[in-house]
């Protein structure tokens, strides 16, 4: 069976989202460009920004708690 491959902008609106995801504004810049060169639409390149989002502040949540937790954790030990 052959593999599908992810068309080129497609792969520029992952790339996007992982860049931002990932804080690199240089990169967030790249990508956001080379999308619409190849074919996305800025409303495409902006629901792509927004799933990052939404992963972000998940992992920030996530990290926000277990740091709490920890130093909770931590805090009872020393006592």
């Amino acid at each position: 069976m052959e593999e599908q491959q992810i068309n080129e902008m497609h792969q520029e609106l992952i790339a996007l989202a992982s860049a931002y995801a990932g804080n690199c504004s240089a990169c967030l810049a790249y990508h956001i460009r080379r999308a619409l060169e190849v074919g996305a639409t800025a409303d495409q390149v902006r629901h792509a920004i927004e799933i990052a989002s939404r992963v972000k502040i998940v992992a920030w949540k996530r990290s926000d708690e277990l740091a709490d937790k920890m130093i909770a954790e931590t805090i009872i030990q020393a006592a």
